[in-house]
């Protein structure tokens, strides 16, 4: 289950994970990301997690994840804020979204996720 982030117009996408998202939301995801980038060029993607990671693995956190790898020609960075507890999950992760400058972000460091988006 994913919602979006409002964020001001532009090339950033915001979403909130907090249960797996289902092969539905996957292919909404990737259309969301495809019209930003037909309005503006290179998506900038934000993902906030905030589902349990205790009770997923790291091949349910990519499944999750499978609409930035489906739409990664589109994508020109994807910040991740989530638990400390589980940054080298993501760490480990991220080298499999090949082409995606990649960065993880602790939830008190969510503005300069942004910034970073942004840049």
């Amino acid at each position: 289950m994913y919602e979006r982030i409002a964020l001001p117009d532009g090339p950033v996408v915001g979403l909130r994970i907090r249960k797996e998202i289902t092969d539905r939301e996957n292919g909404e995801v990737v259309g969301l990301i495809q019209e930003c980038h037909q309005r503006f060029g290179p998506v900038r993607l934000l993902v906030v997690y905030e589902a349990d990671p205790g009770l997923m693995g790291a091949e349910s956190l990519y499944e999750d994840l499978r609409f930035a790898k489906q739409a990664s020609e589109l994508l020109a960075k994807m910040a991740v804020i989530g638990e400390r507890d589980w940054v080298d999950t993501w760490v480990a992760l991220f080298g499999l979204f090949g082409g995606i400058q990649t960065n993880y972000y602790d939830r008190e460091r969510a503005e300069e996720a942004l910034t970073w988006l942004r840049e």
